[in-house]
């Protein structure tokens, strides 16, 4: 079975934090901070790149996401283009389009 974007990013906090405490922060956490920069995509210009750093409270743990906001075929896409934990890049891939993105 292919492994998912989720699946990366679990995988990191899990390598940084023990397998309960990894799989609670990806579970609990990133889903605010994704729709936290999906409001920071929203209000961004077609094509300029926005960057966010997400420093965890309860930990010195740093997530960085960048991406942009683009129109396709008529209609706007939220995308992530990198997404890093701790400096420690995570592979992204759409589950739709293989892409390395994520569309919010």
């Amino acid at each position: 079975m292919k492994k998912t974007w989720i699946d990366n990013v679990r995988a990191a906090f899990v390598a940084e934090y023990g397998p309960q405490e990894g799989t609670r922060i990806s579970r609990v956490v990133m889903p605010g901070i994704l729709a936290d920069f999906r409001k920071r995509l929203e209000k961004a210009f077609p094509g300029v790149t926005v960057e966010e750093d997400y420093h965890l409270e309860h930990t010195k743990t740093v997530v960085l996401l960048r991406g942009r906001k683009q129109t396709r075929d008529g209609r706007t896409e939220l995308l992530v283009t990198e997404l890093s934990v701790d400096g420690r890049p995570v592979e992204l891939v759409d589950l739709l389009t293989d892409e390395p993105v994520i569309r919010l």
